[in-house]
């Protein structure tokens, strides 16, 4: 299996939030990166954390960008927002992006809930967290949604 391209995922993030910012209706609400963090940075910042970063985690700052932020939102007229309802009836906008670090900030934010007990009747057998769950439903119905 080839190895993931990390440098090229960040580009292809950036580029789709700068191709939607210039389409009718479209806003690039940011194209931030910054350039990937040196591994002995990286190794200084595990210290200070006491922990380990996961492998995959570890790559993106290294080998991707030490921060990104790239949003977007599209809210399209005429037949492009037809098209847009006859995908998704309900819709007439869409937004989206990926925001992670900077990775300067790791040790700040590992000390910021929830707590994994918070979390824990939420997920499934598997770990993940499952939006679909009796519990997830009674909360939201808790909070009037």
């Amino acid at each position: 299996m080839a190895e993931f391209d990390f440098a090229g995922w960040v580009a292809r993030a950036r580029g789709f939030a700068i191709a939607i910012g210039r389409l009718p209706g479209g806003v690039a609400r940011s194209t931030s990166v910054t350039t990937p963090i040196a591994e002995s940075a990286m190794q200084a910042i595990e210290g200070a954390l006491g922990v380990s970063i996961g492998t995959s985690l570890r790559a993106l700052f290294t080998r991707g960008a030490a921060a990104l932020d790239c949003a977007y939102s599209w809210a399209p007229e005429g037949r492009a927002l037809d098209e847009l309802r006859a995908l998704l009836p309900d819709q007439t906008r869409i937004y989206g992006g990926a925001k992670l670090g900077p990775v300067s900030e790791l040790e700040r934010l590992c000390h910021i809930g929830p707590e994994h007990w918070l979390i824990a009747p939420f997920t499934d057998d598997d770990g993940y967290l499952d939006a679909e769950s009796e519990r997830a439903a009674r909360l939201r119905e808790l909070l009037g949604r």
